[in-house]
């Protein structure tokens, strides 16, 4: 039905006979009401309202440029939106917010949309990235460093769990990761991804005896005094107990048994890495057994790290690990990984100071 065809049907419709005559007076009072009407509703059309909105910002260039992006870049949406979905990034990823228009809103403001979408063949995989550097460098060239910086900073909650940052950045910018849906975990590459920023920590914030540890209570049996020791005390420091237990010659197998004992509820497998040879080594094994015992208990198959606080600084470093990495870097750099693992602290923050940072004896 045609313009004219379904102008007559309004017409018709309205007349008392059903049948409009042009030189009924009544009937040609309809038809000016009808087109009045409809000239009315022509000047109040989207494209009128548009036009006097424009009028009132005309002199607000934020606002100018805002639409004039919003415009050149709105023919891209529906290639970004096909991109995206395959990431497994929809209005479910962060229930804050939606994550799609969050990431497209970036990659506008910054100009990078037509960019982006055109090195999707670039994106490079997250293999490439190697074990350290910065993501801002490893991805240049992609889009511009502010919507790297930007993105790395996009986080929120969704239903369950926190959506850490850099884990969109991660998500969006390399070619073989994407979000995980209907899973425990951050992201998927080739198994479960775990993404950590700046002091994240690795489990439960608190943990708590029923009790005195029971190595405490063996130091107590064998008179050690509860000194002052560094910000902490003896009693509250697993290495400093074991250096007054060795003193006092208690036999390692029994210092061990007693600190495994303790320590089970909350490292569980990951204390096999305590023997009776490194116990002179505590400072650095405890901290490779918080790390391991949240691997093994997350189901960890790749871990990144990554400064996401800009006011930390070096915004975008990273390390990227896997288990035997990890525990290797550890034991080369304990006190960047994160401060000395104490009785009344058993889950750190870890790179409180960045990633490569030292972090000071019980800062």
């Amino acid at each position: 039905m045609n313009v004219t065809d379904k102008l007559y049907t309004e017409w018709a419709w309205r007349t008392e006979s059903g049948v409009p005559d042009i030189n009924n007076p009544k009937d040609k009072a309809t038809l000016d009401r009808l087109i009045s009407e409809l000239v009315t509703e022509q000047e109040e059309s989207p494209y009128k309202v548009l036009q006097a909105n424009l009028k009132k910002i005309a002199n607000d260039k934020e606002a100018i440029d805002y639409i004039n992006r919003y415009v050149n870049h709105r023919n891209h949406r529906e290639p970004f939106n096909e991109y995206v979905t395959k990431k497994q990034i929809d209005d479910s990823t962060i229930g804050d917010f939606s994550a799609p228009d969050a990431i497209f809103n970036i990659l506008s403001k910054n100009n990078d949309v037509e960019n982006f979408l055109t090195n999707l063949e670039k994106l490079p995989g997250f293999g490439s990235l190697g074990t350290s550097g910065n993501l801002l460098d490893k991805l240049k060239g992609i889009v511009s460093n502010d919507s790297i910086a930007a993105l790395i900073n996009l986080g929120g909650q969704e239903e369950g769990r926190g959506v850490g940052k850099a884990e969109i950045a991660l998500a969006t910018l390399c070619s073989d990761v994407k979000m995980m849906k209907n899973q425990a975990g951050d992201l998927d590459w080739n198994g479960y991804l775990e993404v950590k920023g700046t002091s994240a920590r690795l489990g439960k914030r608190d943990h708590s005896f029923t009790g005195s540890p029971k190595i405490v209570q063996l130091a107590q049996s064998s008179n050690i005094e509860d000194e002052k020791f560094g910000r902490t005390s003896v009693y509250n420091a697993p290495e400093a107990l074991i250096t007054q237990l060795t003193k006092a010659k208690v036999p390692n197998e029994t210092i061990l048994n007693s600190l495994k004992e303790d320590l089970n509820p909350i490292y569980g497998e990951a204390l096999d890495l305590i023997t009776t040879s490194n116990l002179n080594n505590l400072n650095v094994v405890l901290r490779q057994v918080y790390f391991k015992s949240y691997w093994m208990r997350e189901g960890v198959n790749h871990i990144i790290f990554v400064n996401s606080n800009p006011k930390v600084g070096n915004l975008g470093k990273f390390l990227s690990v896997n288990l035997e990495q990890g525990l290797s870097y550890i034991a080369s750099n304990p006190t960047s990984f994160c401060s000395p693992i104490r009785f009344n602290a058993l889950a750190p923050n870890v790179f409180r100071n960045g990633v490569g940072e030292v972090i000071k004896e019980d800062e």
